[in-house]
């Protein structure tokens, strides 16, 4: 009798060991489009981190300002609910013509004012629901 119960064991086991896995978070997509002073930002990276904890968000900005998120080893999308923001942007590090490469690199410098970089102070909060979601960033650089 005992040796009936065990494949019956085995079985139930595996059954409890996968309902748990394959779960994942919930993802929706986010796609959207950086605004500096109302023009397209044509450089550098959202990200959007979860009020409630959880893998943060990131998506590089492109040329036209749009951006699309994905999460760091989850896949492509953001954590439904709500999201402060951080957005950061840097000019690209530039040699003059004729520049004395001995003197060093000219500063790069940020497009957009600090308080955007850090997520907690950018003011900037979004709600990610289930599905599509479409979201335009506004920044001033005053």
């Amino acid at each position: 009798m005992l040796h009936l119960l065990r494949p019956a064991a085995v079985l139930l086991a595996a059954c409890v060991l996968f309902a748990g896995c394959g779960g994942g978070p919930d993802l929706a997509t986010v796609r959207g489009v950086v605004l500096l002073d109302d023009k397209p930002l044509s450089t550098g990276t959202v990200n959007f981190i979860p009020a409630d904890g959880g893998p943060a968000a990131s998506g590089e900005i492109s040329a036209d300002g749009s951006f699309e998120l994905q999460t760091k080893d989850v896949g492509r999308g953001a954590l439904v609910g709500k999201h402060r923001v951080a957005v950061v942007a840097f000019k690209s590090a530039t040699w003059p013509p004729n520049y004395d490469q001995t003197d060093g690199q000219q500063d790069s410098g940020a497009l957009v004012p600090a308080h955007y970089g850090i997520a907690d102070s950018s003011g900037i909060s979004f709600e990610v629901e289930p599905g599509q979601n479409e979201f335009t960033i506004e920044l001033s650089s005053n």
